[in-house]
C-alpha cells in the first residue's frame, strides 16, 4: 500500500515501520510518546487507550482530515462511528469489531417455557425466575 502510495507524485511520501516490540501496542506507543519517535498512523488501537491519547493531546481528530467523509461513505460506516467518538472528536476507525454472541440451548429455553431467544433484560429476569422454581422444586 504504501508503495502504490507513494508512486503518485501529488501525494506526500510516506514511510512505513513497524512499532518495535513490547509486550503490547499501548506500551510501544507510549515508549514512542516518550522517546519523540510517535507513529503519525497505527492499527489495533485499543478504544480505552485511544481516549487516553484524546486526554493528553496526542491523538488527532480524523474527521477533519480531506476525504474522511468518503472514506466513511465508502466503506459504509456512518451508523457505527458514533459508538466511535471521543469527547466529540472521530478519532478512531474500527477496522474490526469483535461482537458479543450468546448461544442459547433451545431445548432449555423450550423447557422454560420460552418459544424465543431472550431479546430483553425483562425476558432474562423472567427465564432466571423460571428456572429457579424449577431448581427449588427438585
Amino acid at each position: 500500500m504504501v508503495t502504490e502510495w507513494n508512486k503518485d507524485a501529488t501525494h506526500t511520501p510516506v514511510e512505513f515501520t513497524t512499532i518495535p516490540a513490547a509486550n503490547s501496542s499501548e506500551e510501544a506507543i507510549m515508549n514512542a510518546l516518550a522517546s519523540g519517535t510517535e507513529p503519525d498512523i497505527s492499527s489495533n488501537i485499543f478504544i480505552g487507550f485511544a481516549s487516553q491519547l484524546v486526554d493528553v493531546g496526542q491523538i488527532e481528530d480524523l474527521s477533519k482530515m480531506p476525504g474522511f467523509n468518503e472514506l466513511v461513505e465508502a466503506r459504509q460506516m456512518t451508523a457505527i462511528l458514533p459508538a466511535w467518538k471521543l469527547k466529540g472528536q472521530q478519532n478512531v476507525l474500527p477496522i474490526y469489531i469483535n461482537p458479543i454472541v450468546w448461544w442459547w440451548r433451545g431445548d432449555l429455553l423450550k423447557k422454560y417455557g420460552f418459544d424465543h431467544v431472550p431479546t430483553r433484560y425483562d425476558d432474562l429476569y423472567q427465564l432466571a425466575a423460571r428456572r429457579r422454581r424449577t431448581i427449588m422444586a427438585m
